[in-house]
Formats: structure tokens, sequence, C-alpha cells
């Protein structure tokens, strides 16, 4: 287990079950970019194996992914390696860019086999909690030649152009806020069954 993975589990996923086990009503979202999506997975299932933490009801509102370096299939539904992050969500949104060129990197590096869910987006057999939203195309419009570096992003452009864009920053909002059913947010538009950013 990692640092940031025990850090998780100890003192905010433990903090927070013990807190909703007394009836406190709190709101919780998680937002995971990149491998950040990795720890909140590996947080939840070292969270179940806890007793302390296992034995007691809780439950996040949203999780939302966006660049996810993890393993698409390892969100099916039937994944083992999910089925904590499932059961204590309400939803999961994943945000899915065939241009992320890191993620590329990342395939590579894994010798090709576990194409990342950041790119290739969740797998049809996915939990009836997760939602994908497709950024291809919307990515595909922003010119990284008319934005500047540190204000209208930060990082790799191909891998974190969402941090400080606008339209992806009013879908994130609606997603949180959940005034919106997932199929009828603005930002999006529904094309052969999947959700795209619009």
């Amino acid at each position: 287990m990692s640092d940031l993975e025990q850090v998780l589990r100890d003192d905010c996923i433990s903090l927070f079950s013990s807190r909703q086990a007394t009836g406190c009503e709190i709101n919780v979202h998680l937002l995971g970019h990149s491998t950040g999506a990795y720890v909140i997975r590996q947080a939840f299932t070292d969270a179940d194996e806890k007793t302390s933490i296992k034995n007691r009801p809780w439950k996040v509102s949203q999780i939302l992914l966006i660049a996810g370096d993890i393993s698409s299939r390892s969100l099916s539904g039937n994944d083992s390696r999910s089925i904590s992050l499932y059961r204590h969500c309400v939803r999961l949104t994943n945000y899915q860019n065939p241009f992320d060129s890191i993620l590329k990197l990342s395939n590579t590096k894994r010798i090709g086999l576990s194409p990342r869910v950041g790119r290739i987006g969740l797998p049809d057999d996915t939990h009836s909690k997760a939602v994908n939203v497709n950024c291809g195309r919307y990515f595909s419009s922003l010119n990284e030649d008319d934005l500047v570096p540190g204000v209208d992003y930060y990082g790799s452009f191909q891998h974190s152009w969402h941090i400080g864009d606008i339209t992806f920053t009013k879908d994130l909002l609606a997603t949180i806020s959940g005034d919106i059913d997932r199929n009828e947010i603005p930002t999006r538009e529904k094309v052969d069954g999947a959700l795209i950013m619009a």
C-alpha cells in the first residue's frame, strides 16, 4: 500500500465513515487525475479490508476520473479490483480523451496489454453507476497555440487540458451538483448511445 493510499484510507475514509455511521450527513466528491484514479480505487479496496471501516455503512457521492491511468477493464461491473469503489459511491464519471499521448506511453510501459481508462473509456460491461464522457471531439477543437501554459492549462496539454478549461469546468460542476440527469448535461451530446463533450 502506498503512503497516499494509506493516508486516504486511515485519515480520510476512516474519519468520514465514522461520521456517517453516527448519522452525520456529509456529501463528499472525489476527483482523481491520472494516477489519482489508481490511488482512489486502491484506497477503497484497502478500506474494505480494514475491519474498523468495513463494518460501517459509508458512501461518497461522485467519483470523477480525468485522464485516469488505470486499466479500463478493471472498471468493469464484475472486476474484483473495483467492487469496493462501486459499493461506496453514488456515481462514477470517467472523462476519456483518445488523444492523451501520456496515457499512450503508459500503455507502452505495460507492453500494451492494459489500455488506460482515460484514453479508451469504460468497458462495455461497466457498472450501472458508471458513466463515460468522451472528450475527444471537444479536445480536437482546442488549439494549444492559443492557450497559455500555467494559465489556461497546467502540465502536459494532452493529459491535463481539463484543468482551467471552461467547458470542462461547467460539465464537472453540473456532474457534482447532480441537478441535471447525466444524459442531459448541456456540455454533452448523446451520439449513438455515447456521451460526447460538445
